[in-house]
């Protein structure tokens, strides 16, 4: 095990290389990269490495705090978790986490491919994605086909906001500082409207971000695309791309353009360039909103749960996970009792005292 900044080049190169050779593992969430940006403004990221015959088979980037609980790399922003294996992991979970020093590993967004892992899942979810391998009309189409109308819905806006408010300009990745700023403004706005974690408001994740925008690489990179109405910024977007996969992660808009739909335009003009800039798969991240489901072409399973050996700390984490299990589903939320930012707010402050260190 050892720190994620003191990993050596050759590591580095085997980890990529154990990415590279498993389908299941090509989100950037999965590059060494991104846990290398996460340990530069959260320098306590570890490593543990899983070996077999002298030689590393597998990679767990994780958080830990003083209860030994673990948490993924860059926590409620890491959209994939999972261990990086170059081949199904078979061995022993507490000999893992006796490895990592640790007595439970909490996930949120495991991948579904990890069937080992299976047991220790408390929940699953979609997690939508679109694949634009054949290009845009090709999509297009078979968006109609199966009967989504949010491309002509999209296309419709994009007029209607040409027409009303000026010449558009999407612009795949900008450098600017101003649509940097504006995308944490309007994403904070946002999370207070809607009762959602202030998570811009923590240096880190503002850190993170920054870095993350300035990192372009072959094998990783921050894309951050921008949409213009004339002179005015209507939205933008801060995603994340590892060679052929581009996910979907900070979007955000000017709520002065809310009835032309900005999210989904700017969602639809990413799609639509995408082929030509490489990009043969987008991911949505988990969810169940209106514009995944109708926009998606497909979903990966992700799921929630935790690796644990027995112990008081590990009672406490599982403690929390079902409590915040039963609030998510409980009948006052779907019979409307609760009203959704109380929902929302207890779900933080269960997250918050998992997350404590």
């Amino acid at each position: 095990m050892s720190k994620m900044n003191e990993l050596s080049s050759q590591q580095c190169d085997r980890w990529r290389e154990i990415q590279r050779s498993r389908p299941e593992l090509d989100s950037p969430f999965f590059a060494p990269e991104f846990s290398a940006r996460v340990a530069e403004v959260l320098p306590d990221l570890q490593v543990a490495m899983i070996s077999e015959d002298q030689e590393i088979t597998g990679f767990l980037p994780f958080h830990a705090n003083a209860l030994g609980v673990g948490k993924p790399a860059g926590m409620f922003l890491n959209d994939f978790q999972g261990i990086i294996c170059d081949r199904p992991f078979t061995s022993p979970v507490k000999e893992l986490l006796d490895g990592s020093n640790l007595k439970s590993w909490q996930f949120n967004h495991l991948i579904g491919s990890q069937q080992a892992l299976a047991s220790y899942q408390c929940e699953e979810n979609p997690s939508p994605y679109v694949s634009i391998a054949k290009g845009f009309e090709s999509y297009r189409i078979a968006q109609r086909k199966s009967g989504s109308n949010s491309i002509e819905q999209a296309l419709r806006k994009e007029r209607k906001l040409q027409r009303e408010q000026g010449p558009l300009r999407f612009i795949w990745h900008t450098a600017d500082d101003a649509a940097f700023a504006s995308l944490l403004d309007w994403k904070d706005a946002q999370h207070r409207r809607t009762g959602i974690r202030e998570v811009m408001r923590y240096p880190w994740v503002v850190d993170l971000l920054d870095r993350i925008r300035q990192h372009p690489t072959d094998e990783f990179a921050g894309v951050m695309c921008a949409l213009y109405a004339g002179e005015q910024l209507v939205a933008v977007h801060l995603g994340l791309r590892c060679r052929h996969v581009l996910h979907w992660w900070i979007p955000t808009y000017n709520a002065e353009f809310d009835g032309y739909s900005p999210g989904l335009l700017l969602l639809m003009m990413l799609i639509r360039q995408s082929r030509e800039m490489g990009i043969e798969r987008i991911d949505l991240g988990k969810g169940h909103e209106r514009y995944k489901t109708s926009m998606m072409t497909g979903a990966t399973t992700v799921a929630e749960g935790m690796l644990s050996k027995p112990g008081i700390a590990a009672s406490l984490a599982g403690a929390t996970l079902r409590l915040r299990h039963w609030v998510r589903h409980s009948p006052l939320r779907e019979t409307a009792q609760l009203p959704k930012r109380v929902i929302r707010k207890l779900e933080y402050w269960i997250a918050r005292s998992r997350s404590a260190k």
